[in-house]
């Protein structure tokens, strides 16, 4: 019988025609796997998800309720302000499609995650399923990098300055936003950050963001000196900083500049 297009019924029948304990097993093969041993937030979330489908607790495989059971969210979680489920499922499908594509590849189980499902859908990986198993890797999406652009901080006194921090800013989102491969966090969702000692790691799950650029702004007479820096918020660590000084002249140029 042709597998069904449905998630869900896809999972039930994958429950049916395997064993608990052998999806059991080939989760621990995945979770022991160098793609994911490092990654504790992934492993906690992959677990989840297959416990409960096996538990035949699938309808609470929910964003909200993954939020609060899988990454400790509160019962005041806001799916619109932080994407930490939907960034997370992104992240578990792709690293579920390289595991199957590399130390997976003779595994006798898959485990797979569709897109707008939260629900793991489970197949023996005989010759019928191994097709099965490249469609569901096919449709997996292209993988595109997700950048919140924090506003840059006003380092002087003079409180002006604090337009011209805010010009940088938007002029370095309009110049991100034309680049194909990245998705720019809108200036509402950022600017929330405004003034906020944040972790970038926390900012980054809030915004659904892998990476963030912020920087600061500091005035001497008519000399600026410019500091940007790009963060990747999974790790905490700095992939790119620079530094620029310039003269004070045209306000409007500088921004251009710098973005």
């Amino acid at each position: 019988m042709p597998p069904s297009s449905s998630p869900e019924m896809s999972a039930n029948a994958g429950i049916d025609a395997i064993a608990p304990e052998a999806v059991g097993e080939q989760l621990g093969r995945i979770l022991n796997s160098p793609g994911f041993i490092s990654s504790a937030r992934l492993c906690r979330f992959l677990t989840h998800i297959v416990n409960r489908t096996l538990e035949g607790d699938r309808e609470n495989l929910k964003e909200f309720s993954i939020a609060m059971e899988a990454f400790d969210r509160t019962p005041d979680y806001d799916p619109s302000i932080d994407a930490i489920v939907r960034v997370e499922a992104r992240r578990l499908r792709a690293k579920l499609k390289a595991y199957y594509e590399g130390p997976g590849r003779n595994d006798p189980v898959l485990i797979a995650l569709r897109p707008g499902s939260y629900v793991p859908v489970f197949r023996r990986l005989d010759a019928p399923a191994r097709q099965e198993r490249e469609q569901t890797a096919a449709v997996v999406e292209p993988r595109r990098v997700s950048v919140a652009v924090l506003p840059f901080v006003n380092m002087s006194p003079e409180p002006d300055q604090e337009y011209f921090c805010d010009g940088i800013t938007e002029e370095v989102m309009n110049s991100l936003a034309h680049a194909s491969e990245l998705d720019v966090v809108a200036r509402t969702s950022a600017f929330q950050f405004k003034r906020a000692a944040a972790d970038v790691r926390e900012v980054g799950q809030r915004l659904g963001a892998d990476l963030v650029i912020e920087g600061s702004v500091r005035k001497s007479g008519e000399q600026l000196r410019i500091a940007a820096k790009a963060v990747e918020t999974e790790s905490g660590h700095h992939l790119w900083s620079e530094i620029f000084h310039r003269e004070l002249k045209d306000v409007f140029a500088i921004q251009e500049e710098i973005a």
